[in-house]
């Protein structure tokens, strides 16, 4: 098993598409910060808009978006440096970039036919899943903090400071996020194994990410009448994209342990499924 994390990290730290993504990734986040200061602006010179605004900034977006405003940035507050990193990874644009390059890295062993080979020279091929299921741990932590120092560079460019308050709550915040990140990964993964198809496993990982599954919403309140009951009832509060975006700085110890739990049944459940897979399935 030592020898296949070794492969699948001196692939990962080789190959362009990785310094790609991430540089792709850090961009993102620099121009969110610029259209976030950008925002801030018309609604400091719009009134009606930054009243609008206090009226449906607490509303859910389960989709994929670039840049957000607080209505207390608008006022002249200082805007804290993780907070500004939270409602960025609440976007899910490094969940986008997450997805690519888990298409893109598992994918091409596919469409190169690598992973034939390497699969005929060991009986455990479960053992490529755990490979591939810690280079993405380690391409995930580096994304975050790339995103993070992207995020601090806008900041200092476009706002003139780096304001920092509640670290403590914020590493807690980060690493569940990291969690979250790398369960939905495992689900990227899967679909790779799955469609043995980069392309198809790139689109349908966009867009879950960007919640397509919110049509299946209504479909469950018609089957299952007592739903209606559960106020804001989404089945993307139950996947680990979902809880991706709803999970914040402000958010409760109990949205925190659902988010624990949904994210280690999605990573064992998918990760089984993957390794399933790839024992099973005729080379």
């Amino acid at each position: 098993m030592l020898k296949v994390i070794k492969m699948d990290l001196f692939r990962m730290f080789k190959s362009k598409y990785t310094y790609i993504v991430l540089a792709a990734a850090m961009l993102m986040m620099f121009a969110s910060v610029f259209m976030t200061q950008q925002d801030i602006s018309y609604y400091q010179q719009t009134p009606s808009a930054l009243e609008t605004l206090r009226e449906t900034g607490d509303e859910v977006n389960w989709g994929i978006y670039i840049g957000q405003v607080s209505p207390e940035w608008c006022t002249g507050a200082k805007i804290p440096l993780p907070e500004l990193v939270s409602m960025n990874i609440q976007s899910k644009l490094l969940l986008m970039f997450l997805v690519a390059f888990i298409a893109l890295f598992a994918g091409n062993e596919i469409r190169t036919g690598f992973i034939k080979n390497i699969a005929g020279q060991t009986s455990h091929r479960w053992e490529l899943v755990i490979g591939k299921l810690l280079s993405i741990a380690i391409f995930t932590a580096v994304l975050l903090v790339a995103a993070i120092l992207a995020i601090m560079a806008g900041s200092v460019l476009f706002f003139g400071y780096v304001h920092i308050q509640e670290a403590g709550k914020f590493i807690g915040y980060l690493g569940m996020q990291y969690l979250l990140h790398i369960a939905y990964g495992s689900v990227i993964l899967f679909l790779v194994y799955l469609f043995q198809n980069v392309v198809a496993s790139l689109l349908t990982g966009i867009l879950l990410a960007a919640g397509i599954l919110q049509v299946v919403d209504a479909l469950l309140i018609n089957i299952i009448p007592r739903l209606k009951e559960i106020a804001d009832f989404s089945i993307m509060n139950y996947l680990s994209s979902g809880n991706v975006g709803l999970l914040s700085m402000a958010s409760g110890s109990s949205l925190y342990l659902k988010a624990f739990l949904i994210a280690i049944i999605t990573l064992i459940l998918m990760g089984s499924l993957s390794g399933l897979i790839m024992q099973k399935k005729d080379m």
